[in-house]
């Protein structure tokens, strides 16, 4: 399961496939849209590992702006607090960026799993 599964499918009809304009097997999301995502990720009790945000330049092309953003795991942190914090963050960066970047030539891809997820286990 892939957290666009967790989105209603107007929001998710709304994802932008970035394989076919950067290489990169991921979907983005308008800043707002990613602020709205972010309450049915946590509503599933997934956690938002970082994320990545690109710009759309004047001819077209999407390039990554920034460095990305990583949530780092903090010892016998309980589960409730692990999403709690990582939506807290996810917020703070797309806010962040939104107030910097006119939203229509920005966009973010997040990274999220269940709370449980472990790096050795598949994907999908």
């Amino acid at each position: 399961m892939d957290w666009l599964d967790l989105l209603p499918p107007e929001l998710r009809s709304r994802a932008i496939d970035l394989e076919p304009l950067v290489g990169v097997l991921e979907h983005a999301l308008h800043l707002g849209d990613a602020l709205e995502a972010l309450g049915h990720i946590q509503a599933a009790d997934w956690v938002v590992l970082g994320g990545d945000f690109y710009w759309q330049e004047a001819g077209g092309a999407w390039i990554a702006s920034d460095p990305p953003w990583a949530l780092t795991r903090m010892a016998d942190e309980p589960d409730d607090g692990r999403i709690s914090r990582s939506i807290t963050t996810a917020r703070h960066e797309i806010n962040r960026k939104a107030a910097a970047t006119p939203e229509s030539e920005i966009v973010v891809v997040l990274v999220c799993r269940p709370v449980g997820w472990r790096a050795e286990q598949p994907d999908r």
